[in-house]
């Protein structure tokens, strides 16, 4: 496992469990204590969690603990472009898309269609459009930049979006679980995320399995509110669940 991917999980693994301890980080990734200190230095040093005697803490929901783009993009990358190029056959031309901000809708820039709109709150995908020369419109919000993964916020975003009607969003999450719903380490991407849940027709879910099974501190929606899921892979149980609540569940395989 890269340093980078290991240190992901283990921000994951604090945040669901709120603290963790240096013995217990060492012996679930089979790897020395001096390296686990190493990872929480890391992480402590980009403002992502606290470290104790012995162990750490996460940081308190909603102030900083949003992962930085250049962790997420290096993390479960190959699950992460099969879910974004199979997402990709539900947009055609002339539709008026919102793609939400994060590493797998960046993954999803190189499949998208011609003759569509995109508004993104991604500053990195907006541009990453423009560079493709592609012949899409690109629509973005005014908001405050969270330098840390390149995307907007606050005031500004959200009255934004609440303007706008559009026909698909395409959007990930932090964590999943059927009996919860949708959860996001942040309270302000989670309130974007449900303002963009309000302004379209259909909803659409790319998340990967490392999400699976998990609750965080801000709920976005209840799963029920998904029309599609992607996913790189699904059980029998997913499928139960998906279609009792009407959920297309789609495994990119």
């Amino acid at each position: 496992m890269y340093k980078i991917e290991r240190q992901e999980k283990i921000l994951d693994y604090i945040n669901k469990n709120n603290r963790a301890s240096i013995a217990e980080l060492s012996e679930m990734f089979k790897v020395s204590k001096v390296t686990i200190r190493t990872d929480l230095e890391d992480l402590e040093g980009k403002n992502l969690v606290n470290k104790t005697h012995g162990g750490v803490v996460c940081k308190d929901i909603g102030i900083s603990s949003e992962i930085p783009y250049d962790v997420k993009t290096k993390s479960n990358i190959q699950q992460k472009q099969r879910i974004a190029k199979r997402a990709s056959k539900f947009i055609k031309k002339g539709d008026v898309i919102i793609l939400d901000s994060g590493s797998t809708m960046f993954q999803l820039v190189e499949w998208l269609p011609e003759g569509i709109t995109v508004i993104t709150t991604d500053i990195l995908v907006a541009v990453e459009i423009a560079k493709s020369e592609k012949d899409i419109q690109i629509v973005m919000p005014g908001g405050e930049v969270q330098k840390s993964v390149y995307s907007l916020q606050g005031a500004d975003t959200l009255r934004f979006l609440q303007s706008l009607h559009a026909d698909k969003l395409f959007f990930c999450c932090d964590a999943l679980d059927f009996n919860f719903g949708i959860s996001d380490r942040s309270r302000e991407y989670a309130a974007v995320k449900q303002v963009m849940i309000d302004a379209v027709s259909e909803v659409i879910l790319l998340v990967d399995s490392s999400k699976f099974d998990s609750r965080l501190g801000t709920k976005v929606c209840p799963m029920e509110r998904l029309d599609v899921m992607v996913v790189d892979k699904g059980n029998s149980e997913m499928k139960k669940n998906c279609e009792k609540m009407g959920i297309k569940l789609v495994i990119a395989e």
